[in-house]
């Protein structure tokens, strides 16, 4: 239709959507990877995933975990081979793996989280500066005169005094 040329040309915007979309929807062919592409009635491509199981790797002390695919889903079947699959049951302990559960541990005493995702799920701590710990992500800078206690959730005042 644009004879080669990139992006959206003046013929593509006039075309009839409903009828290209009528004709994406029908179509069936043979992708670059070699597997068909279609679309079902809701416009959905056919859905296609690896299943994989997190694994014990005993014979690597700094990669204790590992991926390992025990099945594929496509197209509606699903292809497993269950004598792939491993349980923590069967292997040694998330214990004694020494791995974390978690993305992020708790702040100490006078730190506040800095968020490094979207979702609020990561964290860094920041030490408060001269500063008392409002909340888990605030610090708040004691007016002149005035210091942080010990722990750094008050503040107290204080008076200079010369000698």
């Amino acid at each position: 239709i644009c004879n080669g040329t990139s992006g959206l040309c003046v013929e593509m915007a006039r075309m009839n959507r409903s009828l290209l979309m009528h004709f994406l929807q029908s179509s069936r062919f043979t992708g670059i990877t070699g597997e068909e592409v279609f679309f079902d009635e809701n416009g959905d491509g056919p859905g296609r995933y690896d299943i994989l199981n997190l694994q014990d790797n005993k014979n690597d002390t700094e990669h204790p975990l590992h991926y390992v695919q025990i099945g594929t889903w496509n197209t509606g079947k699903l292809s497993l081979n269950t004598s792939s699959i491993r349980f923590f049951a069967d292997q040694r302990s998330l214990n004694q793996i020494n791995i974390r559960q978690f993305c992020s541990e708790a702040c100490p005493i006078g730190h506040i989280k800095k968020y490094t995702d979207e979702e609020r799920c990561c964290w860094k701590c920041h030490p408060c500066v001269n500063a008392i710990v409002l909340d888990e992500a605030t610090c708040f800078t004691c007016p002149t005169g005035f210091a942080p206690n010990e722990d750094q959730t008050g503040y107290h005042y204080f008076s200079l005094f010369n000698l």
